[in-house]
């Protein structure tokens, strides 16, 4: 069976990528490079008053936590299993519709990119499934750029996990195959936490591909089937937020995440055996 990889050049996506090669060597990948090199002139402008005005330390704390996580996947996963077939500012190119047709994988995985349009989905499903890993636990915190972060800034520490999804054209708001938390001990650096959740993402990942090419039955259950929650917009994750989530990890994290973790778990969607 054929697998599509949609991703960004990240060193924790080609991190990804190499855990999925390694189950299946019949693996294109296509990357979505659009790094902040190439940001306009005034979001530059923008950031650069939030990093000087608002809440700098913790600007830098965050900006520090995901540079050295970056450091440690590269140090496992120096570069992707296979070139990459095609390099894209934007995941909806018509020359990645021309690769899906021609390619027809069994299975397209999209980890990191921009929104898929409806006619890119309706190609990829014209062939084969598309999934989607998404960094929080659906429906409740969806969004990005980071829900982990969402989760520290509203105190909502149960809900820091991983979802994986049938992809549909909203936002993280796909049918859900499995959920699960993070195993937390409370006792996690600022990075290590981090760490945990970007390779328990993987780690569930690879086990949903699996049961996928066993032919196992794989959940689709409806978001609003399970509960409600609220869509996280990047604009909206401003250095004050950061502040918050900072100050919520150093005060909150450590004495609540016991607690915490053991209060949704009857609603967690697990694969079927």
């Amino acid at each position: 069976m054929k697998i599509l990889l949609l991703t960004n050049p990240l060193p924790n996506q080609v991190a990804l990528a190499n855990k999925i090669f390694y189950e299946n060597k019949n693996l294109s990948i296509i990357v979505r490079n659009n790094t902040e090199s190439k940001k306009n002139i005034h979001s530059r402008l923008i950031e650069k008053f939030h990093s000087l005005f608002c809440s700098l330390g913790a600007v830098l704390v965050f900006k520090k936590m995901w540079n050295d996580i970056q450091k440690h996947f590269q140090s496992e996963f120096s570069k992707f299993p296979v070139d990459p077939c095609l390099e894209v500012l934007d995941i909806n190119d018509l020359s990645v519709l021309q690769i899906v047709e021609d390619l027809k994988p069994d299975l397209v995985l999209v980890s990191g990119t921009n929104l898929l349009k409806k006619e890119l989905i309706e190609t990829i499903k014209n062939s084969g499934k598309i999934m989607n890993l998404h960094t929080g636990i659906s429906p409740y915190v969806k969004g990005g750029p980071n829900c982990t972060n969402w989760c520290l800034s509203n105190k909502e520490f149960a809900y820091i996990g991983n979802t994986i999804m049938w992809l549909d054209v909203g936002v993280d708001s796909g049918n859900i195959i499995f959920s699960e938390q993070t195993l937390l001990s409370g006792n996690e650096s600022f990075f290590l936490l981090h760490k945990k959740v970007l390779e328990h993402g993987h780690q569930i990942y690879i086990k949903v591909i699996q049961e996928f090419f066993k032919g196992a039955y794989l959940p689709s259950i409806p978001q609003s089937k399970i509960g409600q929650g609220k869509l996280y917009l990047t604009r909206d994750w401003t250095p004050f937020k950061m502040f918050t989530a900072l100050k919520n990890f150093i005060f909150f994290y450590k004495k609540s995440v016991h607690q915490n973790q053991n209060s949704i778990n009857p609603i967690l969607v697990k694969i079927s055996k």
